[in-house]
């Protein structure tokens, strides 16, 4: 990934990236999407570029997995 960026109040992650393959960027995609923690992984603005194929993927985690952990 080349950038990140998050927003926790919407408890959303957005992630820049060049990917040698749309292959490579559907897998990393179906991984983030079967991950419990998150609630949707959305893929977009995916164009083919000189060094690769550049995308964006925003997750949006369930709100229990950006809480503070309890200290018992």
């Amino acid at each position: 990934f080349t950038a990140a960026d998050m927003d926790i109040p919407n408890t959303t992650l957005t992630l820049q990236g060049i990917a040698l393959s749309v292959e490579n960027v559907a897998e990393q995609l179906g991984i983030f999407q079967r991950a419990r923690e998150i609630q949707s992984a959305t893929l977009s603005d995916v164009s083919l570029q000189s060094n690769g194929i550049s995308f964006s993927i925003s997750l949006i985690f369930r709100g229990e997995t950006l809480t503070k952990p309890t200290v018992l």
